[in-house]
């Protein structure tokens, strides 16, 4: 496992996981606020795959990606190299299930986390995932870049996601037809395959548990075309460790327009 870090040489570890086709850049501006709080450790999955193949990865090695034993492999490694030391988390969109599953299986090292816009429920049924799913199966790849960016433009009214679904359209012969980099183009299939998708019965099990010890975590959750679905929502309600924030204004790209509000959070867990 790959660590970027920042911040304190001793002191609290903040552990922050991108999402799916994210990397250690989701965190960029949000730790400017966090280095003199937390030794931070910036978690990129897949960097040893991109130094072998760049950063297109190939359909045979998207398919063998996946976050089920992230959480085990993150333990070893934080046991092993920074032993005795507080854990707190921030995960990023689909990292956020990380940090769920860090904290069913680990209670006894978790000491808290913040989680922007993603549920214990099945991702698969929130908007966001309806919206990504209609591109994918509609735009037309055998048009030029400029008549497939104009699409996107009607399709796509949120800046910062439209530019996410734009980075995910490659032209392999520098000429249509166009290709989707393949964590957009298994999306579904990569979810399908994780034991992470739907956490809520394994999460309620250790509720009561971190709740008892003052551990909690705090979701933010999108007001427009969000991680979360509605069931997810009042799953996370129902929770007794999780701190539900409703953030006005914003999409499922949090960490892009809600820097600082995410690093206050993250400051606020060493309090509790």
């Amino acid at each position: 496992m790959n660590f970027v870090t920042h911040g304190l040489s001793h002191g609290p570890i903040l552990v922050c996981l991108p999402g799916l086709i994210g990397g250690p850049e989701d965190f960029r501006d949000i730790i400017v606020g966090l280095r003199d709080h937390f030794r931070i450790l910036i978690v990129d999955p897949n960097a040893e795959r991109r130094e072998q193949e760049g950063l297109n990865l190939s359909t045979a090695t998207m398919l063998e990606i996946s976050f089920d034993t992230t959480a085990v492999t993150l333990r070893d490694e934080l046991l092993r190299s920074y032993r005795d030391q507080r854990y707190f988390f921030l995960g990023v969109s689909l990292g956020g299930k990380v940090v769920y599953d860090f904290a069913l299986r680990f209670p006894e090292l978790f000491a808290g986390g913040v989680i922007t816009d993603v549920g214990l429920s099945p991702f698969g049924d929130s908007e966001l995932f309806k919206v990504i799913e209609g591109i994918v199966d509609h735009t037309d790849l055998n048009l030029p870049w400029t008549e497939i960016k104009r699409s996107l433009q009607d399709l796509i009214p949120d800046k910062n996601l439209r530019i996410l679904i734009q980075t995910q359209i490659a032209y392999p012969e520098k000429k249509p037809p166009a290709v989707w980099k393949t964590g957009m183009k298994n999306f579904e299939a990569l979810l399908k395959r994780q034991t992470l998708d739907d956490q809520v019965d394994r999460y309620a099990a250790v509720d009561g548990t971190l709740t008892a010890a003052g551990k909690r975590i705090v979701v933010l959750h999108a007001e427009k075309m969000s991680g979360i679905s509605t069931p997810g929502h009042q799953v996370l309600k129902g929770m007794k460790s999780i701190q539900l924030v409703e953030v006005p204004g914003s999409t499922h790209l949090l960490h892009v327009t809600h820097k600082d509000e995410i690093a206050d959070h993250v400051i606020a867990l060493k309090s509790k």
